[in-house]
């Protein structure tokens, strides 16, 4: 009576390949997805058989799952201080280039980075001021690398920082500012009265030509500016902030707080719209600090 095990199977064929010798699976019966092509169990497997079986199953299902696994088994932890002094630097930015993968140093100069694939990896410190610095650090499967940066303190180079001032003009002196490139007359500015530093208006104009300042005559008159000479002389007419003053002492007015002065000495000198009234004399116009 012939049994099944005595009955000759169909002869092995070969698996897909795969890294390693040569395994083979056989050819009939259930089909269980194991070397990529359908398998069924024999009735018989030597040693043989069984090895190789058993490399396949290896090779197809443990292989690709531990490789996965090491994918970002690595850790990078360490501390980043100052060259010289291994004082803590906090706030670094450590990077690592390629992995998309950063921290920042707490106020110790620690650091971590988990999730890492091995392998060597560079890293790239970065602080505020002082530029970045790079290192190559080999990371292990299954492993934390502990390590300190030390960084060199200097100074950036920057370019060079061109600084232009540009004189603002405040509306209500547009108009001495054209009569000072145009028209004949004596101006004084803002910076030449903080040069001279004078105790009062009369000090800073008795140096105009054609201006004559007259002492008084007794403790109660003020010092009077004329123009002109002899019975030509007269009294000029005062402006302040655009506007004339009909009775004016000079010394009022304290220095700190004018801007400018325009004096004109003749009448034909003053400009069109300060020539108001019978006055035949020039004119001094006064602008003030206090209001643009």
């Amino acid at each position: 009576m012939n049994s099944y095990r005595n009955r000759p199977g169909p002869p092995p064929r070969p698996c897909p390949p795969v890294p390693g010798p040569a395994a083979f699976c056989p050819a009939d019966g259930p089909a269980p997805l194991r070397c990529g092509v359908p398998l069924s169990p024999a009735p018989f497997l030597g040693p043989a058989g069984r090895l190789t079986l058993l490399a396949c199953l290896l090779l197809a299902c443990i292989l690709p799952s531990s490789v996965v696994g090491q994918a970002g088994s690595a850790t990078l932890r360490g501390w980043v201080l100052v060259a010289g002094t291994d004082a803590p630097l906090p706030a670094a930015r450590v990077q690592l280039l390629g992995l998309r993968k950063a921290a920042v140093t707490d106020s110790a100069g620690r650091f971590e980075v988990a999730g890492l694939p091995p392998g060597v990896v560079e890293v790239q410190v970065q602080y505020l001021g002082l530029g970045t610095q790079r290192w190559n650090v080999p990371l292990h499967a299954e492993a934390s690398t502990a390590i300190v940066f030390r960084v060199r303190l200097g100074i950036i180079p920057v370019p060079a920082i061109h600084v232009s001032v540009k004189r603002v003009v405040w509306p209500k002196m547009r108009g001495f500012e054209s009569r000072m490139q145009h028209s004949e007359g004596t101006f004084i500015t803002r910076d030449e009265i903080q040069r001279r530093q004078p105790q009062d208006l009369s000090d800073l104009l008795r140096t105009v030509p054609g201006l004559t300042f007259e002492p008084p005559s007794t403790e109660f008159e003020d010092t009077r500016v004329v123009m002109g000479h002899g019975r030509l002389q007269c009294t000029p007419t005062l402006y302040i902030d655009g506007h004339r003053v009909s009775a004016f002492r000079l010394d009022d007015f304290a220095p700190e707080h004018i801007e400018a002065i325009e004096v004109y000495t003749r009448m034909s000198l003053v400009p069109g719209q300060y020539r108001i009234g019978p006055s035949r004399c020039g004119a001094i116009l006064l602008w003030s600090r206090d209001t643009f």
